[in-house]
């Protein structure tokens, strides 16, 4: 028996709740409850203290007049599954969403989409009649009833846009009037396209412009700091999104030739909105969403971190036009940008944060958590004293410096006896459909295969450090939904093992190809999560600030308890089958 996996749902899972007395019921409250992905403790207070969080009721004031739990552990150190277990105040072997990618009924899924099972605060919440808003919090989409808010904003599904471009003029070669055609793909499954005339010059110093068709001019600054949007509608009838605006964003980059000149042009994205009613409001203002996932290669980090701040600030555009307009009860809140620099850049930034140092990643650091502080300050100022504010991450941040490939550490003949979805620094392991096998000769050939690679991780290291982390087999725990004490059932689904990295690694299983049996790569991520919820960067801060409660510090706490506290402080119930506790008693 591996009786030691008992501890991991039974004391890092989620730790048993402290009351606090405490904390007024105000009959017709409205509130805010935000997510920002990512957020790490050691980050918050250190730029808190150093009075970089200045906004009148931003990062720096909750922080200061708020409940706040130092260590607020997830459910799960993956972002899927931590902000469903977040917003249902459960668990997933009672909402179903065990990773951001796992198999379910034989199939790969996303923990993004894939429908869950229990009620999100946002459901809760309009039963009790209540008008809730969700701008990107993850689960809110609409495709299921769980997944639908009065009005929610969600992440544009990548299939329907095209790729980004990062196109390099030579000026030499242009016509005489200097002027090219930038072609555009709208959507990629109708293949509708627009054109750009693109007109390029200099300025009175010689820096390269570019002035793009009726849109206006962009370029005079080589350190990118002008962005030039463009908006075309679809017309196809073969689209979903017919009528729908799309919004396209260009960039002129940094070039050090002169010679030559390299414009960014963005994905054309789009508002995934509902209702129907809502989308068209938002395109009307053209508050349309930016481009999803501004990544193109040779970026540097300030281009990077211009392009992602987008995502942020129109998110916070949205609410603060159309809180007030639309009568919103309960908004809930959610900003990327803090997730986006720890995965880019968490291993290059010094340790502790110094807000006045000058290397381009503090320098990026800094930037994301004022444009955050910003944000959340322009939402608050829509509330009064009377309203209730719940700000969180969603799980911390490891740095990562290699990334270990599992698959060339197994034995060639067990290679395809499992499947494995690497989900962050967490490896899920399945049966894998061999030829005619039957389903209980390939289960028996996955825990063979399983139990080799666990032995086979334990014995791998890096310059003398374990890449191990935990280890949890299914066998050793209840199965979901049957057990009268939550914190002892299987919470991985169909999986039959779970690993997780030891601090400083990152897990994957990659196609192996001949000759080419690598364990040890440079990661694609320079910051990983997914880690066990023990590991201390997981975790997150919590923060809860409502009429009566009084400002003060706790050392530990889970996510878990961040719903039904915040409910109680409204005066509504939690979410049904709620497993968490309010923090605040009577």
């Amino acid at each position: 028996m591996r009786v030691s996996t008992k501890l991991f749902l039974a004391s890092a899972l989620l730790l048993a709740p402290t009351a606090f007395g405490g904390g007024v019921v105000q009959k017709g409250a409205r509130g805010v409850f935000i997510s920002i992905d990512g957020l790490q403790p050691l980050l918050l207070e250190g730029l808190g203290e150093q009075g970089v969080l200045d906004q009148p009721k931003g990062l720096g004031w909750l922080r200061d007049n708020s409940l706040v739990v130092d260590r607020a552990d997830p459910v799960v150190t993956l972002t899927a599954a931590s902000h469903v277990s977040t917003v249902t105040c459960s668990v997933p072997s009672r909402h179903g969403i065990v990773a951001n990618n796992f198999i379910k009924d034989g199939k790969k899924v996303s923990g993004y989409a894939y429908p869950f099972t229990a009620e999100p605060l946002w459901r809760a919440a309009m039963r009790q009649g209540k008008k809730t808003m969700v701008l990107a919090y993850v689960g809110a989409d609409a495709t299921t009833p769980e997944r639908t808010a009065d009005y929610s904003l969600a992440y544009p599904d990548d299939t329907l846009l095209a790729p980004g471009q990062q196109l390099t003029f030579v000026l030499a070669d242009l016509p005489a009037t200097k002027d090219a055609t930038v072609k555009i793909v709208l959507n990629p499954k109708t293949n509708e396209t627009v054109e750009v005339r693109a007109v390029f010059g200099a300025d009175a110093a010689g820096k390269p412009t570019v002035a793009l068709g009726d849109f206006g001019g962009l370029g005079g600054d080589r350190d990118v700091k002008a962005v030039v949007n463009a908006y075309f509608t679809e017309t196809s009838d073969a689209s979903t999104l017919k009528g729908a605006k799309r919004r396209v964003f260009f960039r002129l980059l940094a070039q050090p030739d002169p010679a030559k000149v390299v414009l960014y042009v963005s994905k054309a994205s789009y508002n995934n909105a509902y209702p129907a009613s809502f989308r068209a409001q938002l395109d009307a203002q053209d508050l349309v969403w930016p481009d999803y996932g501004v990544h193109a290669s040779g970026l540097s980090v300030d281009e990077t971190v211009t392009g992602q701040l987008m995502i942020d600030a129109f998110l916070a555009d949205v609410g603060d036009k159309f809180v007030d307009a639309l009568g919103i009860d309960l908004l809930f809140f959610y900003n990327p940008i803090i997730d986006t620099l720890g995965h880019s850049y968490e291993a290059k930034l010094p340790r502790p944060i110094d807000a006045a140092a000058t290397d381009e990643v503090t320098r990026a650091f800094v930037r994301g958590f004022k444009q955050v502080d910003r944000n959340v300050s322009r939402l608050l100022a829509h509330f009064g004293p009377q309203d209730v504010f719940a700000l969180m991450g969603d799980h911390g941040m490891e740095p990562i410096h290699k990334s270990v490939n599992l698959a060339a550490i197994l034995p060639p003949d067990q290679v395809d006896k499992i499947e494995v979805v690497a989900s962050g620094a967490m490896t899920l392991v399945y049966p894998k459909q061999i030829g005619a096998d039957s389903a209980e000769s390939r289960v028996l050939a996955a825990e063979a295969a399983g139990q080799t690679l666990l032995e086979k991780i334990k014995a791998t290291s890096f310059e003398g450090k374990p890449v191990f982390g935990r280890s949890f087999h299914k066998s050793d725990y209840a199965a979901p939904g049957s057990a009268a004490d939550y914190k002892t059932e299987w919470q991985y689904g169909e999986a039959l093992w779970v690993f997780t990295s030891g601090e400083g690694f990152w897990f994957g299983f990659n196609a192996l190809s001949a000759g080419n049996h690598v364990v040890f790569t440079d990661p694609a991520a320079l910051g990983m999560h997914g880690h066990d919820v023990s590991v201390p960067s997981q975790a997150t801060q919590l923060l809860i600030h409502a009429p009566g409660v009084a400002s003060r510090h706790i050392p530990t706490g889970s996510l878990i308890d961040a719903a039904p506290t915040f409910a109680r402080l409204l005066g509504i119930q939690p979410p049904a089958n709620c497993l968490g506790h309010s923090l605040i008693t009577e």
